[in-house]
């Protein structure tokens, strides 16, 4: 058996006995040791919300400077403590961490229990000064999170923001089961917070999982 597959055997029996080494394994074998080297982050809560739950919610990719390298991030011990979030640091009482835990609160969820992540985990300054990234970078990406997803098992995919919700959008169009086997019914669904009210969910920009991506695309477009 090689290393993923019993990585993916503990994985399947639960992740209460997954720990930060163990993720970046997984992760190595999936992205490659070029992609962690970069700086950048791929978790924002404790391993332990690598679980089946109902949120899977993705930004784009990590902003500001001044980041770890992606391997060294996930080894740092605060993943390996429950109920540990990153959007309890000063950063995160910004407009954009303080929308999404709105958006997640008006929801009835917990931020602190939903797996949180990037679509894409390299750090850059800004989204639009995030590198250009080639088709198999893309590629990879998107293998990491149908691994992630089949993990997770969510009801919802969330976005935030436009960016996000178009690559997966184009993932998900590409007809590889990324997303009608993994999420089990579920839905993509772009995340908004509006000046009016506290949070709300763009439901015009639904993906139902158990529909042909096809179908769906017309549907939304």
């Amino acid at each position: 058996m090689t290393v993923l597959g019993g990585i993916l055997t503990a994985i399947g029996k639960g992740t209460k006995g997954m720990d930060r080494y163990a993720f970046l394994q997984l992760v190595r074998e999936i992205l490659g040791d070029d992609l962690l080297q970069e700086k950048g982050e791929v978790l924002y809560n404790s391993i332990d919300t690598l679980a089946p739950n109902d949120v899977y919610l993705a930004g784009y990719n990590p902003g500001g400077i001044g980041h770890r390298s992606i391997s060294e991030d996930i080894l740092q011990d605060q993943y390996n403590q429950p109920g540990r979030s990153k959007f309890d640091e000063p950063w995160a009482n910004k407009l954009y961490g303080t929308r999404t835990k709105e958006l997640l609160t008006h929801l009835g969820y917990d931020y602190h229990t939903v797996f949180i992540t990037n679509t894409f985990f390299s750090a850059s300054p800004t989204e639009s000064s995030l590198p250009p990234m080639s088709d198999d970078t893309r590629q990879r990406y998107m293998r990491m999170h149908h691994k992630l997803l089949s993990i997770v098992q969510p009801r919802y995919v969330i976005c935030r923001g436009q960016s996000a919700f178009r690559q997966f959008r184009e993932w998900a169009d590409e007809r590889i089961p990324v997303f009608d086997e993994e999420l089990n019914d579920g839905q993509i669904l772009q995340g908004t917070v509006s000046r009016d009210r506290a949070s709300d969910l763009n439901r015009s920009s639904t993906l139902q999982g158990s529909r042909s991506n096809r179908g769906i695309l017309q549907q939304i477009s």
